[in-house]
């Protein structure tokens, strides 16, 4: 490209950028001014995509081919696949005019070309004003791997996998340089990879042999690096129930917890139990192996608890024994209105007791799923997976009460009884967006504050301007959280909310503002708390209720000093009330109250204990709020040396 064009290009794209900046803030103002909600769907193109290619060290790359695909593959016809080279600040500019940001909401950027390596996929939104991204790259090099079995011989269809190696391997990083790439080995038993001439982790794997794992490896370019696999050891026996009779086609899965890397398929072993209940787990490596056994037709309603066995010294293990009990099993399917696959979809299923186990099924080819081995009694959540812009809505045709909640995308079990459960829908809608600052109370930005959506406990960052955009999920009751990174503590939390199916939404997050909007208005009713007292009960008096916590010293301390006060208050006209801010046992409850004479009324949250809190404005515990006879808030968060002076002064306002 000559100098000439580049400056062009260079012009072309500020222009570009431009104009597509003032289209879509005109389309903005379009929204508002007709008084439609803004929507995802509305957000439309001209759009320009900047990528930046560099090298690890920041110095740019020109001359480098870069791929924008969108939508993704499996959720439609590409409406844009077009490939650019970097310019001499190693740019590539991409100008989008079709698009379809219902259908997906990000746009997807690899390297195509040979020549270098680095970030292999990447999907950047403008949904999210997101218009730009950097890929840190190196130049590619060719490597030969040769893959050798015990005897020396050569191994042909072997696979292997190349991971560039940092300290926080296997899990990301964003901003560093990282590169992935596989190969199948030929029938000389050598594969051929174009890499980076970096440390380099090695998965290697073939039928009927263990799998490998190097870390930090240094590739040879002079000649081929050789991989030497062997059939391992095995593990064997059998899956029985309580009266020690055998239980078949139970899908056996052992992982060796000892290697990094023991989450891939690769490094998993597989087995299905016999007529006789016999299963041998083969080709095992030296590690401590957590054998789950999930059970299938016709067991699905049956559980077994994980066992661990140790291989040392090349030496197989023989008599392990998996003991099938009561259990459930769940059955629903995934749906959709929009353009997106709903077979294969993964599902997470872990159970935190009787014992701590996860695993992972996938849905069939219409949508179905059947999360079979759950626990008798037991405690768990299931986790229905979500796509890129959409959100996993679950329902359920009953209300369970051993499924104490079903929230976001997941379900909590907990006290599951034996049984067959059916009829759960999850159904990808599209999500919804937030967009807003967060400010102290004079109106100076708060930059990298952590911003938290729930249900569902998203995390989002503020940028150096103190600015947000989150993900909503649509049709929930959603709530948006700043959190101090040190203490852990929520430092404001707006009212709950809930939007549409893509819609987005402005809100802006003041941090510093008034400690409760309870103050003048009438006491909140008490619903969502277990208590025995109604507000009718005490007409004409003043009321002094305390949030406490009888998990917590100072709380405990409250509640007592306002038993020692109780009398004096009841004389002006002062009924006081006590909640229990969180859940707890009823019986350790009344038992401390009888010991410690409290005989004012006593309740418990037994709703959402956080929302109900937040809806009573309560911060910290204990927490005291005060009325007047016509049950108006007149203070809060009151120390107990100053509830005489505030009993005084809201008798006096309203004299």
């Amino acid at each position: 490209m000559s100098n000439g064009e580049t400056k062009r290009s260079v012009k072309e794209s500020i222009f570009y950028g431009i104009a597509a900046n003032i289209l879509i803030a005109v389309l903005c103002v379009q929204a508002a001014s007709d008084g439609s909600p803004k929507t995802i769907e509305s957000i439309k193109p001209p759009f320009v995509f900047s990528i930046k290619t560099l090298t690890p060290d920041d110095k740019p790359l020109a001359g480098v081919k870069v791929k924008c695909v969108h939508p993704r593959s499996q959720q439609g016809r590409a409406i844009v696949d077009m490939v650019a080279d970097s310019n001499e600040q190693g740019v590539a500019v991409f100008n989008v005019t079709q698009a379809d940001i219902a259908q997906d909401r990000y746009f997807w950027f690899s390297l195509a070309d040979d020549n270098f390596i680095g970030n292999p996929y990447v999907g950047i939104s403008p949904v999210d004003n997101q218009y730009s991204y950097t890929f840190r790259i190196m130049p590619a090099e060719q490597f030969q791997f040769l893959f050798l079995d015990e005897k020396a011989k050569p191994i042909p269809d072997a696979k292997l996998w190349l991971f560039s190696d940092h300290p926080n391997f296997p899990g990301l990083e964003r901003g560093v340089f990282r590169a992935a790439t596989s190969a199948t080995t030929d029938d000389r038993g050598i594969a051929a990879v174009t890499f980076a001439q970096v440390a380099t982790n090695i998965v290697a794997s073939a039928d009927g042999l263990a799998s490998a794992f190097i870390r930090g490896a240094s590739l040879p370019k002079d000649r081929p690096y050789t991989i030497r696999l062997s059939p391992g050891c095995t593990i064997s026996g059998r899956v029985v129930n309580a009266e020690n009779k055998p239980v078949e086609n139970a899908k056996l899965s052992a992982t060796n917890k000892d290697l990094i890397m023991y989450y891939m398929q690769q490094f998993k072993l597989e087995a299905t139990s016999d007529a006789n209940g016999g299963f041998v787990l083969e080709n095992a490596q030296e590690g401590t192996y957590e054998i789950q056994a999930l059970m299938q037709p016709p067991y699905e309603t049956m559980y077994a608890k994980p066992v661990s066995v140790k291989i040392e010294d090349n030496n197989s293990v023989s008599g392990v024994k998996i003991l099938a009990q009561g259990g459930a099993m769940l059955k629903g399917r995934y749906v959709t209105r929009h353009k997106l696959r709903i077979a294969d979809r993964t599902i997470y299923i872990s159970t935190s007791s009787p014992v701590r186990k996860n695993w992972e099924i996938k849905t069939k080819d219409d949508g179905s799923f059947v999360v079979s081995g759950l626990p008798q009694n037991g405690r768990g959540t299931i986790v229905f997976t979500m796509i890129s812009g959409y959100h996993a809505s679950v329902t359920m045709p009953s209300a369970y009460p051993f499924f104490r909640s079903i929230e976001s995308n997941r379900i909590n079990f907990d006290a599951l009884p034996h049984g067959a459960y059916e009829g759960v829908q999850v159904e990808f809608l599209l999500m919804g967006r937030a967009a807003g600052r967060v400010f102290d109370s004079s109106g100076e930005p708060m930059p990298g504050k952590r911003l938290v959506v729930r249900p569902g406990a998203w995390i989002y960052r503020t940028n150096d301007k103190g600015e947000y955009t989150a993900n909503i999920p649509p049709n929930e009751r959603v709530t948006l959280e700043v959190v101090d990174d040190a203490s852990r503590g929520i430092i404001v939390k707006c009212e709950p909310f809930m939007i549409e199916e893509g819609q987005i939404i402005e809100k802006d997050l003041k941090v510093g503002e008034e400690s409760s909007k309870l103050v003048g208005q009438p006491l909140p009713a008490f619903e969502g708390i277990d208590i025995d007292f109604y507000t009718q009960q005490a007409d004409g008096r003043m009321l002094l209720v305390c949030f406490w916590d009888m998990q917590q010293r100072p709380s405990r301390n409250c509640i007592k000093q306002l038993a020692g006060l109780a009398g004096e208050l009841k004389q002006q006209d002062v009924t006081v009330i006590a909640v229990q801010a969180s859940k707890v046992d009823k019986d350790t409850l009344d038992e401390w109250m009888k010991k410690n004479g409290i005989d004012f009324p006593v309740g418990m949250i037994e709703a959402d204990a956080e929302e109900t809190r937040f809806m009573w404005g309560v911060k910290s515990l204990p927490w005291l709020i005060l009325t007047n006879r016509e049950h108006v808030v007149t203070a809060v968060n009151l120390n107990l040396s100053e509830v005489n002076e505030q009993i005084q002064r809201a008798e006096s306002e309203k004299q």
